[in-house]
Formats: C-alpha cells, sequence, structure tokens
C-alpha cells in the first residue's frame, strides 16, 4: 500500500489556494482537527478521506503517495520580485507550484542527466566582486558575449543549465522568481501575463539572483538584481559606444 505523504496534502492545499478551514468545508466528512493531524503526519488518512482528499482538491490520488523520485526539496532560494499588494496566499500558491515542477525536475534529471553546456557561477558582492555591475560583466566575459545585445536570452541561460518556466500567476502580483534547491537544476519561473520586453528584465533580474545571492541573500538584493540586469542586457560601455559614433 502506498504511503501518504503529508507534504503533498500541504501543496496541493497551497496550489488551490485553500487554507485547511476551506478545504475542510469543502470536504464536508472531516474535522480541522482531523486535517491539520493528517497534514502534521500524526495521523494516517482513511482510503475514503484519501479519495475525498484528491477529488476536492482535484489531484489523482497518487499525487499523495510518496515516491522515491518525488520528495519536497528544501528551497534555498527563492527570490520574490513581489509589489507591496502580493497577499500570502498568492505567495503560497506560487511556492506550491515551484516545489511541484522542482521536484518533477529531480526525476527528470536522475533519468536524463542534463548537463549544461554554459557555466553558472556564484558572485558574491564584496568578496569575489565589488558591485552587482562587475558581476554581470565578468558573467558576460565568461560566457564569451562581448558587448553585443543577446538575441535569445531564454536560450543562453537554458545552456547554463537554468530550467525557464512561463507561468500564469494569479493577478498579475509575482514578475518573477528563481529557485535553487539542493538536488534539483536552477530555475526561473516568469508571470508570462507581463509585456515582452518587461519579461525580458525580469529573466536578467532572476539570473541575477541565482549568480549573486545562490549562497548570501541580502538587504539590497532586489536593487543588486535590478543593476545586474541593466548591465547585463545592455552594457555601459556598449551605450557609451553608441553615443560616441
Amino acid at each position: 500500500m502506498p504511503t501518504f505523504n503529508p507534504d503533498m496534502l500541504r501543496i496541493a492545499r497551497d496550489l488551490r489556494g485553500m487554507s485547511q478551514t476551506e478545504l475542510v468545508q469543502k470536504m464536508g466528512n472531516i474535522t480541522q482537527a482531523a486535517l491539520s493531524k493528517i497534514e502534521k503526519g500524526d495521523i494516517k488518512p482513511s482510503d475514503e478521506t484519501k479519495f475525498n482528499i484528491a477529488k476536492t482538491l482535484n489531484f489523482p490520488e497518487r499525487f499523495f503517495h510518496q515516491d522515491d523520485h518525488f520528495k519536497v526539496s528544501p528551497i534555498s532560494l527563492h527570490a520574490y520580485r513581489k509589489k507591496a499588494s502580493t497577499t500570502a496566499k498568492i505567495l503560497n500558491q506560487i511556492n506550491a507550484e515551484m516545489t511541484i515542477k522542482a521536484s518533477n525536475l529531480d526525476k527528470l534529471d536522475l533519468f536524463c542527466q542534463l548537463e549544461a553546456s554554459l557555466p553558472l557561477p556564484s558572485y558574491q558582492i564584496h568578496i569575489n566582486v565589488s558591485s552587482a555591475t562587475e558581476a554581470a560583466l565578468k558573467l558576460r566575459k565568461e560566457w564569451n558575449l562581448g558587448l553585443n545585445p543577446i538575441e535569445d536570452l531564454t536560450g543562453l541561460i537554458e545552456k547554463a543549465g537554468v530550467f525557464i518556466f512561463y507561468c500564469n500567476f494569479e493577478e498579475d502580483h509575482i514578475d518573477g522568481v528563481s529557485l535553487q534547491t539542493q538536488n534539483s537544476p536552477p530555475c526561473i519561473f516568469l508571470n508570462a501575463n507581463q509585456p515582452n520586453d518587461r519579461i525580458r528584465f525580469t529573466l536578467a533580474h532572476e539570473l541575477g539572483h541565482l549568480i549573486l545571492h545562490k549562497y548570501a541573500p541580502s538587504i539590497d538584493m532586489e536593487e543588486e538584481a535590478n543593476e545586474f540586469a541593466a548591465e547585463f542586457l545592455i552594457p555601459t560601455e556598449a551605450v557609451q559606444g553608441e553615443l560616441q559614433t
């Protein structure tokens, strides 16, 4: 008999945007105290309860069964580009979607053994670079980009082993999310509802998080990622050269 994984219950509930109270009300045959104990792993649900949970949350029952290759990995980096009106509910939905996709990538990487053709270095400001601008220029040099415009930014970043997902984030509150787990490849999740130029900047911004903040998130990380993105997309030296011609 497959084992019920309580982490999957929390993730599924978050993805559907339901609180425990709301799920109990929709199921109608369980108390919140019992659901809370199931989610904490204190008790195991009956077969009937598992069926009702899966039906109410619109997931196949097998989603809730722990698998050797489908385990929730702790997120070591999750840098949200969020607006002031972003609610905890929306953030939980985004986090749940990231967790599911990252877990699926664990399985994909296990079977495919995907390899990157470009390095994805880690720079730390005041340690091996003086600023986010310097980090952007160092990465351009490492990727042999020179000062030339980047035509296919998505394809370029994917060559460094980063998985990029276009998502329909609710209410446009999230521009992009970068995620690096212990066992999964680095991922960038982009809100597909943005204008193309905004998506391009957001993609470079999230790359900045993966490059600069993998090991040491900082108070100024959003400003640093913006600075990185601006210099990586359009180097100051290239602009100055154009102005002088």
